[in-house]
């Protein structure tokens, strides 16, 4: 039923939008439950990752199989398309490179790992050559990998290697 109301949610969303792409998979995980006397398996979770061709944004929501308030709950299933490609394994947008690179473009840290963020924020704060070199290489990378014609050719790219059925 889940996926059901999020499939009729994202029909509402995208209703005005000229070109969204949509990719949507099953995730198993955990136990081994199934359905029928093929004994089909029943996934654990869904995902759909939606990308607007228009405004090059994309959207990702994971949902676990099981009822829910969907007025209430939708929110808690929007999640960054990194934490979905990490949750499924998939690189689903692999030809856009990352936005960080840790030690180089910035900092990673784990999320809620406050300790580790004050550490490195203070070590950029009283380190100037450290603090330069990596908002430098952020700022040129940023330039060559992130401008608009670059993003909107590498998106158009994974849509056709899609479309083909050469996702990989």
């Amino acid at each position: 039923q889940g996926w059901r109301l999020l499939e009729a949610y994202v029909r509402d969303v995208v209703a005005d939008r000229d070109e969204i792409h949509g990719i949507t998979g099953a995730i198993y995980e955990g136990l081994n439950l199934t359905i029928g006397r093929g004994e089909v398996r029943i996934p654990s979770h869904f995902y759909k990752i939606l990308y607007d061709s228009e405004t090059q944004e994309a959207l990702a929501f994971l949902m676990l199989h099981e009822p829910f308030d969907f007025n209430a709950d939708i929110d808690g299933f929007v999640v960054p398309v990194d934490q979905a490609e990490s949750f499924t394994g998939f690189d689903f947008l692999h030809l856009v490179p990352d936005a960080v690179e840790d030690g180089k473009s910035g900092i990673i840290v784990e999320p809620e790992d406050y300790p580790s963020m004050t550490k490195a924020v203070v070590n950029l704060l009283r380190d100037d050559q450290t603090r330069w070199a990596v908002g430098g290489y952020a700022q040129r990378r940023a330039r060559e990998q992130f401008g608009w014609d670059l993003i909107i050719r590498k998106y158009e790219e994974i849509f056709e290697s899609l479309a083909n059925g050469k996702c990989g």
